[in-house]
């Protein structure tokens, strides 16, 4: 992968944006089949809308 300047990513940025579009894809799945998604927030398991959640 390579920036828009030409650079080559380092390893810490191409694992950013690999999370980026995992988490991307797993928000999309589950707003296809509006599955909750199960999240930590505030020391608690709680479910979330997939429709809640904005797409990095």
């Amino acid at each position: 992968m390579k920036r828009k300047t030409g650079k080559k990513l380092s390893m810490g940025e191409k694992a950013v944006l690999a999370m980026r579009e995992a988490v991307a894809e797993l928000i999309l799945e589950h707003r296809k089949t509006n599955t909750p998604l199960v999240i930590w927030k505030n020391n608690k398991v709680v479910k979330v809308s997939p429709f809640k959640m904005n797409l990095p």
